[in-house]
């Protein structure tokens, strides 16, 4: 048995966290995550739709930004 693995990268141009990580004039690339409730679908899925699964996760997403976004968006209402 062969373990493999690929990870699949996204343009992160206007992400807000991602876009940080590469020098200015580069363009900005972030790993296609995939949320576990949908492995199935993913390996299931044909060519012409695996597109639907090349998405960013919004800042709110990653867990080490959920904080940092809530104080944001509190921070707006008021």
């Amino acid at each position: 048995m062969v373990h493999s693995y690929t990870m699949l990268t996204i343009n992160a141009d206007e992400h807000p966290l991602m876009r940080l990580f590469h020098k200015p004039a580069d363009e900005k690339r972030m790993v296609a995550i995939l949320p576990s409730d949908r492995y199935q679908d993913w390996l299931e899925v044909s060519a012409e739709h695996s597109k639907e699964f090349m998405r960013a996760y919004r800042g709110w997403q990653l867990p080490h930004l959920k904080a940092r976004f809530q104080f944001e968006r509190h921070d707006l209402v008021r």
